[in-house]
């Protein structure tokens, strides 16, 4: 497995536990682009931003990517998701007026499902794959984009979905981008979608559903919330979940988070200055926490002080941290409020702001 510390100026590191973007990672140009304050040595309070400059000191990261996963596509259900896109014939010639040959199960409240739900960068790339390689008709293409509605749970996500769309959906609307989490996407997506297709006694509810592409790891939060048994019927909104993605633990993972973690603690010149795990997900969080020390020999914390420790960890969000406490007793140094480059690079300014040296 590679990595990029070797070939960059002597910076501590940040270490990424993600496969960088392409064609450009957010994540990466955050980093080279911000400088972290700290206190000096002089100071007895945190600087703040009335604090002269002089008195306080800055700090660069050097982004250092460490692949986590190894992804690979559910060839038999991307075949399931093509075959949505492709043309159906019923009894009826027109519906929403639309010829029937140019009718898919994408077809608005006269098909099976009026939009996807999309909660990874991995789920909107084996959709790129379909769309580009999968031989749906362009004509078929944009007359589904029509009445085609994308979910997406955060800016990343969206960022990977937009060309796809562009190019190949051009009339879909993206809504959510915002979300943050699966849990608000849900609720954004009942308020959102019970409008466009509200329901009546006449109709009985035929609200076309939605269809949630996902990895065989995932929260049950999104269909849980827009099935739930405590909304009024016409209210709930069915999910249909199809896995287009496996993920497993990328092969030589916790070796070469050694070696570069301990490359980094060798190089470390100044011991104020933590060096930070970023943690994506919960799988690989084993190894990333044996690396660091915080497991002991029955894989929970071992409670150690984390001053004592050169460098820190830092979640996405909640959802990875819940797990860390409830899997091994350990509770990450910061949570990013939102899942960005910014949320992460906020969290770990308020860090080094309050730290005691």
């Amino acid at each position: 497995m590679e990595n990029n510390i070797s070939s960059r100026p002597q910076l501590p590191p940040v270490f990424l536990l993600k496969t960088p973007s392409s064609p450009r990672d957010l994540y990466e140009e955050y980093f080279f682009k911000n400088a972290f304050a700290f206190r000096s040595r002089q100071q007895s309070n945190p600087p703040t931003d009335t604090t002269d400059a002089h008195d306080s000191e800055h700090i660069k990261y050097d982004p250092v990517f460490v692949p986590v996963f190894s992804h690979s596509f559910h060839t038999q259900n991307l075949d399931i998701v093509k075959s949505y896109f492709m043309p159906t014939t019923t009894e009826n010639d027109r519906i929403n007026g639309k010829e029937a040959s140019l009718r898919n199960a994408f077809s608005g409240r006269g098909g099976i499902y009026g939009g996807l739900i999309f909660t990874s960068q991995r789920a909107v790339e084996a959709l790129g794959h379909i769309l580009e390689h999968g031989g749906i008709p362009a004509e078929i293409m944009s007359s589904t984009s029509e009445d085609l509605i994308l979910y997406t749970v955060g800016p990343a996500t969206t960022r990977t979905l937009t060309p796809l769309r562009d190019k190949f959906l051009p009339f879909a609307t993206i809504y959510g981008d915002e979300a943050g989490t699966g849990e608000n996407l849900a609720h954004l997506i009942l308020k959102h979608y019970n409008k466009l297709y509200p329901s009546t006694a006449e109709d009985g509810n035929q609200k076309p559903g939605l269809l949630f592409l996902v990895g065989e790891q995932r929260r049950d939060i999104i269909p849980r919330t827009l099935m739930s048994s405590t909304l009024d019927e016409n209210q709930r909104i069915n999910i249909d979940e199809l896995v287009v993605y496996e993920t497993t633990q990328m092969e030589g993972f916790e070796p070469a988070f050694q070696d570069v973690v301990r490359k980094a603690e060798e190089s470390l010149n100044d011991e104020r200055t933590p060096l930070w795990t970023v943690i994506f997900s919960p799988t690989g969080c084993d190894a990333v926490l044996r690396t660091l020390n915080i497991l002991d020999e029955n894989n929970k914390s071992t409670g150690i002080d984390p001053s004592k420790r050169k460098c820190r960890v830092i979640t996405i969000g909640p959802t990875t941290r819940d797990y860390l406490i409830t899997k091994y007793g350990f509770e990450p140094d910061v949570v990013a409020r939102k899942p960005t480059p910014e949320g992460i690079g906020e969290g770990i300014k308020e860090y080094l702001l309050a730290m005691k040296v």
